[in-house]
């Protein structure tokens, strides 16, 4: 079928359930029209939801319209979810490593390399997302961008509260005059104890939940 025929569904679906998709799909770096893509999920499930609901009437005698809206709400809101938790997914991976990756840029900026030269070196295969990321932020510094243009893409395809106020963090730290190096390495160290600090209070809590479940 047509991808027109997508985009042109995609059209008549609300433009903030077609930005709602849009936002994950940027996070899961899906490079398809949003439209498009909403268009083909809305008919697609669309006929999914016809043959379902036309099985269940036929062999249970369920009511065709009941089960066509349950299955239609349930392709459309299931997909949505699974695209959120994938995003999800990849933002926790992100923030793992990240402290990792801060380290790795310090000492490549101490070494006396260039910044864009730096997040490039820095793009290793075992940082995952991020290892893309930088990698595409280092080539958008050559091309002409300035560094901190350059690092607020990062968060815009990685969803982490951490890592883009950690960019916000990087990028005022460079427009102030400081020393990139040092503060790469600040913020590393305060994930860390950030990291620590929420492991240990989930320990807490789970050992508080124990002991309110064997009083009760």
């Amino acid at each position: 079928m047509n991808t027109n025929i997508y985009s042109t569904i995609g059209r008549l679906i609300p433009k903030k359930i077609v930005n709602l998709f849009k936002k994950e799909m940027e996070y899961l770096d899906i490079n398809v029209p949003e439209g498009s893509f909403v268009g083909f999920l809305f008919l697609f499930g669309l006929a999914l939801s016809i043959g379902f609901a036309a099985n269940l009437f036929l062999f249970f005698e369920i009511n065709f319209f009941a089960g066509f809206f349950f299955f239609y709400a349930l392709f459309i809101v299931g997909t949505y979810l699974w695209l959120n938790l994938a995003a999800e997914s990849k933002g926790k991976f992100v923030e793992k490593i990240l402290p990792d990756a801060l380290q790795l840029v310090a000492s490549n900026v101490k070494a006396g390399i260039t910044t864009e030269r730096a997040l490039l070196v820095s793009a290793r295969e075992e940082f995952g997302p991020l290892e893309v990321e930088l990698r595409r932020a280092a080539a958008k510094i050559v091309g002409g961008i300035t560094v901190q243009e350059a690092l607020y893409g990062i968060p815009k395809k990685i969803k982490s509260r951490l890592l883009e106020s950690t960019i916000w963090l990087i990028a005022e730290g460079i427009e102030r005059g400081g020393e990139i190096g040092d503060l790469l390495i600040e913020l590393a160290d305060d994930i860390r104890e950030q990291d620590s600090i929420k492991q240990e209070i989930s320990a807490n809590i789970s050992m508080y939940v124990l002991l309110i479940f064997f009083a009760s």
